[in-house]
């Protein structure tokens, strides 16, 4: 809504992940060197570690983005299932069949042991990405050990690489671990912005859209931003975006430090210190509640750095013009043994946040069984369960992206499974069609509500309160119970009038990748 008002190309601290946007401070330099330096010289295993919203998957996806086609890659995104499961989603993400009469461990390790052999022959890689790897049960761990053991006599085809939080260190130093630590050769740690380089993240994204920072922000703002955020550049980007839509609101011309100080009261459960849900997976160092989840932290983008081009045979990685952080420094590997495990102290003096209040559920708003979806529509195909699968390698199985929201449609469109982590060998899953009518809830004659997404905790509604697109609308946080053990929780907002107007708010909302469920696309082929 701002864009045309400050005269932006377009919204410069978007939180959906945009390969222009990246900012290569020094760490996030160093930790993207070692992934494409570690890969390229075939290291064996590598690990990255860093804070809730501090970058790490955003290079994953600049590492991805442009991967040889030599190189073939397994993405595995929070990984909590056994090591079976987790065998059975490699192979699908290498679009490898899965044997129906026979899905024992110790074929599909021979399996994948056959589909190593054969890329290795070919000179081509194979690379395993484990993102949010502190997730991983220990004995999945321990066993990920094994997956190299699997590389034929001479070749160095298979490269791991482990992503994840604070914990994935501290997990890794224990002695049980002390195989798998002794493989890693490549370890980068992530932390957050200094004050310099979180100025320089501020101004680089504003270059961008085409505005020099001094016209938008005063200096004062921007240090504020930082010193609130902690240096966490996705923080920095909802305070940034909330101070704008602010200055546009109020006719500014330029955002000072008062609607620096205006935006944070929206968010200042994001004040480091802070107590916070943990949400998906969030660290107990840091109470950020991040907004959105899955395969969405800060936008990815320019500043050019290494790429594994298409056209290189053999695979290896390349220049891609020059790879060069906020200043010019040489990149350090470092051999790991045992992993050290850094205390991230931030430039931040005590403050007490004001208590934030987050819109619950009123006793006159309807319960989750009085709201009902509208009825997924059905795709014509029906899944039969194999054995070991969970509903989230089904959902994997057909989109390409899987998030709560996906997951809260195929438990809609299959009212017969009451466990989510509970399907049946033989059982059919019908598979939900999504398209932006999804979001279109009819809750009485002529009247909707738009469904925002499914999350972990209430916290994460908060991106909407203030949103133009859901102006004097109200937010309904429904309880989703999914397991004996888990609560979700749908965020609504209503009521719209017609279907028109609900439509409208779905779409500007998509515009703004605020809308989870949407970011799931239909995979071309299930097979």
């Amino acid at each position: 809504m701002y864009k045309e008002y400050y005269r932006f190309s377009e919204e410069p601290f978007g939180l959906h992940p945009d390969p222009k946007f990246l900012y290569l401070a020094m760490s996030h330099y160093k930790a993207l060197t070692a992934m494409m330096s570690g890969i390229k010289e075939k290291k064996g295993l590598i690990l990255v570690t860093g804070e809730v919203g501090g970058g790490k998957t955003i290079l994953i996806h600049a590492l991805l983005k442009d991967l040889s086609k030599n190189i073939k890659t397994a993405f595995i995104f929070n990984p909590r299932f056994d090591f079976k499961s987790l065998l059975k989603t490699i192979l699908l993400d290498l679009e490898l069949p899965i044997d129906k009469k026979e899905e024992s461990v110790p074929r599909l390790l021979e399996q994948f042991k056959e589909y190593l052999q054969a890329r290795a022959k070919r000179d081509e890689m194979v690379v395993i990405i484990i993102d949010e790897a502190q997730g991983l049960e220990d004995d999945v761990l321990e066993e990920v050990e094994r997956l190299s053991a699997l590389v034929p006599s001479g070749s160095r085809v298979l490269q791991i690489l482990l992503v994840g939080q604070p914990e994935l260190e501290t997990k890794l130093n224990l002695e049980k671990f002390r195989v798998l630590r002794g493989k890693i050769a490549v370890h980068s740690q992530i932390t957050p912005l200094t004050r310099e380089e979180g100025r320089g993240y501020i101004k680089h994204r504003l270059k961008l859209v085409g505005r020099n920072a001094s016209e938008v922000f005063t200096s004062e703002a921007m240090k504020r931003v930082w010193h609130f955020a902690g240096g966490i550049p996705r923080v920095m980007n909802l305070i940034c975006d909330r101070a704008l839509l602010i200055g546009y609101s109020n006719s500014g011309t330029i955002v000072d430090s008062k609607i620096i100080d205006q935006a944070i009261q929206d968010y200042d459960y994001l004040q480091p210190g802070k107590p916070a849900f943990r949400g998906w997976g969030l660290s107990r160092r840091i109470g950020y509640a991040m907004i959105l989840g899955l395969f969405i932290l800060i936008g990815a983008g320019a500043g050019g750095y290494f790429l594994l081009h298409r056209d290189s045979a053999p695979p290896e990685v390349q220049f891609k013009g020059k790879i060069l952080p906020a200043e010019e420094r040489s990149a350090q590997q470092r051999e790991i043994k045992p992993i050290e495990v850094k205390e991230v102290k931030k430039e931040l003096p005590a403050e007490k946040p004001a208590e934030l209040k987050i819109p619950e559920p009123k006793p006159a708003e309807p319960k989750p069984s009085e709201t009902k979806m509208a009825g997924p529509r059905l795709k014509e195909e029906v899944f039969a369960v194999q054995e070991g699968w969970v509903l989230s390698m089904v959902a994997q199985k057909y989109y390409s992206a899987l998030n709560l929201s996906l997951l809260d449609f195929f438990l809609e469109a299959n009212p017969e499974i009451t466990n989510l982590d509970l399907i049946y060998p033989g059982q059919k899953i019908k598979i939900p069609n999504l398209s932006e009518e999804s979001h279109l809830w009819q809750v009485g004659e002529n009247t909707y509500q738009v469904y925002l997404g499914t999350f972990r905790t209430t916290q994460e509604a908060q991106p909407y309160k203030n949103d133009p697109a859901l102006a004097n609308k109200t937010l309904k946080i429904l309880k989703r119970q999914v397991s004996p053990q888990e609560t979700w929780y749908r965020v609504l907002a209503g009521d719209f009038r017609s279907r028109e107007e609900a439509l409208k708010s779905i779409q500007a909302l998509k515009a703004k990748k605020l809308l989870p469920l949407l970011d799931c696309l239909p995979k071309k082929t299930a097979s």
